[in-house]
């Protein structure tokens, strides 16, 4: 099998956007469905093996690139000579976002004071990078792995990382990282701020707390990668970069998700 890149979706952390631009540079891109969230279920460890990807991408011989919220690098199972890059964002605002998308789009009413008494929702992204709320662990996973660490605040900067490291895997030497902003909640929300700002001074150190990990490896990355201050670039946009998106997009719903039943993986 030649070697595949693999996004490693984590919630509220641009992610949309991401898929946009993979869609648009790689035909085909395989987003995995994601696993149906039930209110109190710990679905971090409900996702899709890499014995069932690899299959994925065996009966899909163009597939160079998947990525998506039910994807993992720490599957023991051996899916081959891949890699793996991530955006990370600062984690309290990313914790505050993750609240209000459950509320606003999932549709779970509950009070901010039930979501911060979940454990499943402290230190998120270092589960999902390692499944454990370990930073130490989420490093030595970045680290082991070959996942490219991303950052939402440097987007940008991430993205010229990226094209490089793509480029040095030998996935593509054709990746233009240019952009258009998909699914921010600025466009989904009228309304202003919807009490963020009460809510994070009301609960700061809980929402701290609730994130400690979060913060050492959110400050790791950006110590190790981001360290140096960068001229802007400018990035240049696929060409036809809608037209690609939407084909792709429905690419998944006719072909991907039927080959997700095959493969037994009935995620929502």
């Amino acid at each position: 099998m030649t070697k595949k890149v693999i996004f490693l979706h984590i919630e509220k952390a641009a992610g949309s956007t991401v898929h946009d631009i993979m869609y648009a540079n790689f035909f085909p891109y395989y987003v995995a469905s994601p696993v149906q969230y039930k209110k109190g279920e710990d679905n971090q460890g409900r996702y899709l093996d890499n014995e069932k990807l690899k299959k994925i991408f065996k009966m899909t011989p163009m597939l160079k690139a998947a990525g998506g919220h039910s994807l993992r690098c720490y599957d023991e199972k051996n899916i081959g000579d891949v890699c793996y890059f991530t955006f990370l964002r600062e984690p309290k605002s990313r914790y505050l976002s993750h609240y209000l998308y459950q509320n606003e789009v999932m549709g779970i009413n509950r009070k901010f004071e039930d979501f911060i008494s979940d454990p499943l929702f402290s230190n998120f992204m270092c589960r999902k990078i390692c499944g454990q709320a370990s930073s130490e662990k989420a490093i030595k996973a970045i680290e082991e792995n070959n996942i490219l660490p991303c950052l939402v605040e440097h987007f940008d900067e991430s993205l010229v990382k990226l094209k490089a490291f793509l480029e040095e895997n030998g996935i593509s030497d054709n990746f233009v990282p240019g952009y258009k902003i998909s699914n921010s909640r600025s466009k989904r929300v009228a309304s202003g701020d919807y009490g963020l700002k009460e809510l994070t001074e009301k609960f700061y150190h809980q929402i701290e707390e609730n994130n400690k990990e979060d913060l050492l490896l959110y400050e790791y990355v950006k110590s190790k990668f981001f360290n140096q201050e960068h001229g802007t670039e400018i990035l240049g946009i696929k060409k036809s970069y809608e037209l690609r998106i939407k084909v792709g997009k429905l690419i998944r719903r006719i072909f991907f998700v039927n080959l997700e039943k095959k493969v037994g993986f009935n995620a929502v």
